[in-house]
């Protein structure tokens, strides 16, 4: 009997483009921290896929800082910072919040303070998707990010958490996007690779700068509206153009065109 794949909001088969640019990439000798020619060549590869997320997620002249993962995005956004949220989230961010948010019928968060709150975009086992109020603390786009029409610069959110293996990318690379000038501290020391400590993993980067560059247009033409300025009367975060998905069978048919 054969099988159908119907796991992609947990994880995406990887791409084969990702792939093959991860088996180039094990070649590569040099490390990204290091100042001689072939860690500047290493470190160039990086900027580029930290350029291209920016530019997918609409998130240019934000930073964008590279993790291990959604989890430690996560842990690097929320730890030590008295955030709020609802019992709904992934496990991942409930870990670094308070649990007082309640949930309506609909699935949908009471938000009292965002400058208090971390917030999914959207859930992996309902589909409800929120609407995310102005000035959000954290929230957590990893499943709607190139599902969804979103960007980080309408958003209106400080921070963000985005995966790669939500999108057909390797697992064990993902991004922390925070405004330009917000205070963040390393949670882990060492290394070289600022608040996120360690080696960075070249052949992940490769994997993840080959699914962005593919995804790329894909998630622009999905999401051109983001690119036009939204007036000054429309509501950070909840723009016209917007979908309202109200019901979870009519957000699983907005997941399913991407799986």
């Amino acid at each position: 009997m054969s099988r159908v794949y119907l796991g992609h909001n947990a994880t995406m088969p990887l791409r084969a483009e990702a792939r093959d640019a991860m088996v180039a990439a094990m070649d590569v000798v040099g490390n990204p921290s290091s100042v001689h020619g072939e860690g500047r060549a290493a470190k160039a590869v990086m900027e580029r896929a930290r350029t291209q997320v920016a530019a997918s997620f609409g998130a240019e002249g934000a930073d964008v800082i590279f993790t291990s993962g959604a989890t430690e995005a996560a842990a690097l956004a929320c730890a030590g910072r008295a955030l709020v949220g609802a019992g709904i989230e992934h496990d991942a961010v409930r870990a670094w919040v308070e649990e007082t948010l309640g949930v309506d019928a609909g699935g949908r968060v009471r938000v009292d303070d965002p400058a208090r709150t971390a917030l999914q975009l959207a859930n992996s086992e309902t589909g409800i998707v929120q609407d995310l109020p102005q000035g959000l603390a954290v929230c957590d786009m990893t499943q709607g990010f190139g599902k969804l029409p979103i960007a980080f610069n309408w958003a209106g959110c400080e921070m963000a958490l985005i995966s790669a293996h939500k999108l057909g990318g390797p697992k064990g690379v993902g991004a922390l996007v925070i405004r330009r000038g917000t205070d963040l501290a390393a949670r882990i020391r060492g290394g070289a690779s600022g608040c996120s400590a360690g080696g960075a993993g070249l052949s992940a980067f490769f994997g993840l700068l080959s699914d962005f560059e593919e995804r790329g247009g894909a998630v622009r033409s999905e999401t051109a509206f983001i690119k036009r300025p939204v007036s000054p009367s429309a509501r950070w975060g909840a723009p016209s153009e917007m979908p309202r998905i109200r019901s979870s069978s009519h957000s699983w048919s907005v997941f399913a065109k991407s799986c």
